[in-house]
């Protein structure tokens, strides 16, 4: 097993204001079949497409395309930024471009700022033919709505009320992350849609809690910079993230994980709204 972390830091960089368009009533596109376990849909990047992007709502800024089809629509450059994944191990240089029209549905971003990997086409996206990753500062002031029971990704300017459920977002860094319960143990948890695993935890987290059985190797994790064994096992509890309880859940963890993580494989069975204007989050079920 392969495992991907898709979280991604972004320096910063100045840039003009990103104007959106087309969101007044809400947006709704489906999520198009892919083989990595992560929300995909279809994007018009300066007229041209459709691409197949990635929604990661642990990329910080807004996003990241394949050189080549940056190259290829002579996308304009305005500057550079240091780019790594989660680990805070490695990272290298990325080209950023400035993308004047970005189409998802009937939602239109101006000035949508996407980095590119420098010198290097190859990556973990294009071989899995994915042609870039929608970002978390994309939505910065709009509704997001991954609906994964019904397949589908909601964009507009609506708001999250306090209570019914929605829980407070910690945004410090730029990605979606919430307090979780884990068994005994509240921590600051990654709420992770480009995490194609399900729940993983740093190595001395998991080393607290109360496991259904010894921990084992089950495989190794590739992220754009690292690669390192992951090892799992089953939690002898529960975890509460946004309200929902999940019990005895499996797990993975390795020495480099710094932080939990809710991936995909956990958030499908969800309806997951994210309100980074009021810093709220909400997980549903339907049913339930």
């Amino acid at each position: 097993m392969i495992a991907a972390i898709w979280t991604v830091v972004i320096g910063t960089h100045a840039q003009d204001p990103l104007e959106v368009e087309g969101v007044e009533i809400p947006i709704s596109v489906p999520l198009v079949p892919h083989k990595r376990h992560i929300p995909v849909v279809e994007v018009m990047v300066e007229g041209q497409g459709p691409y197949r992007f990635g929604l990661d709502t642990c990329a910080s800024g807004e996003g990241r395309i394949n050189t080549a089809i940056a190259e290829a629509l002579q996308c304009q450059k305005v500057g550079t930024v240091n780019a790594q994944d989660g680990t805070g191990v490695g990272g290298e240089r990325a080209v950023l471009y400035r993308i004047d029209n970005l189409k998802v549905g009937g939602a239109l971003f101006r000035g949508a700022r996407l980095y590119a990997r420098e010198g290097n086409r190859m990556s973990i996206d294009e071989y899995d033919r994915l042609d870039g990753i929608l970002g978390f500062g994309l939505f910065k002031k709009l509704l997001l709505t991954l609906d994964f029971t019904h397949r589908r990704v909601q964009i507009s300017r609506g708001r999250l009320s306090e209570g019914g459920g929605a829980v407070s977002m910690d945004l410090s860094h730029g990605i979606a992350q919430a307090h979780v319960q884990i068994a005994d143990q509240d921590e600051l948890c990654d709420i992770d849609s480009g995490n194609n695993g399900g729940l993983t935890l740093p190595l001395d987290l998991a080393q607290k809690l109360p496991l259904g059985a010894p921990l084992k190797k089950i495989g190794t994790a590739l992220t754009y910079y690292n690669k390192f064994n992951i090892y799992g096992s089953t939690l002898k509890g529960e975890i509460q993230v946004g309200g929902q309880v999940m019990r005895n859940p499996s797990f993975s963890t390795a020495d480099s994980f710094k932080r939990a993580n809710v991936g995909f494989d956990v958030l499908k069975y969800y309806t997951v709204t994210f309100d980074q204007a009021d810093g709220l989050l909400k997980l549903s079920r339907p049913g339930r």
